[in-house]
């Protein structure tokens, strides 16, 4: 095992020749259990990891921009009181239902008095997609002197 490691081996390969040309059965995880005691031991069998053991950081630890982060956002909390006392129609509230195993998409409209239900079928899960089709649903029904004019 050692030898193999000397020529840069990764811990699967090695577990994997061992089982076929040696019929011994060993874990990779094994292996890097081995290297790890090794290097504790004042051993040098990690600097041939073709990897190293570096440590990774969480995104959030680093101090940058999440990823998904909304610029722009507001708070639910700094919505009009009017809205949350559910007495005017044209109000709606938006979601997103995603299929089995990932598979198609749908935003949800509903109006908080009526419980009027607008959908929409996503070609796919894009934030363009999304806004699109957000405003294909609500300007459908718009016309002018409309119950239901936003």
């Amino acid at each position: 095992m050692k030898s193999k490691l000397l020529k840069r081996w990764s811990p699967e390969q090695i577990s994997n020749w061992l089982f076929v040309n040696e019929n011994i059965s060993i874990s990779h995880e094994t292996i890097y259990r081995i290297v790890r005691l090794d290097r504790l031991l004042g051993g040098t069998l990690y600097k041939n990891l073709r990897q190293g053991s570096r440590r990774r950081r969480k995104t959030y630890a680093s101090g940058k921009t999440l990823k998904g982060s909304i610029k722009n956002r507001v708070s639910i909390d700094k919505r009009p009181q009017i809205v949350e006392m559910q007495k005017r129609i044209g109000d709606f509230e938006g979601d997103t239902i995603v299929g089995k195993n990932h598979r198609g998409s749908l935003v949800t409209l509903v109006d908080r008095k009526s419980l009027y239900l607008k959908m929409y079928l996503l070609p796919d899960r894009t934030a363009s997609s999304v806004t699109t089709a957000i405003c294909k649903v609500l300007e459908k029904n718009k016309r002018p002197n409309s119950y239901f004019n936003i």
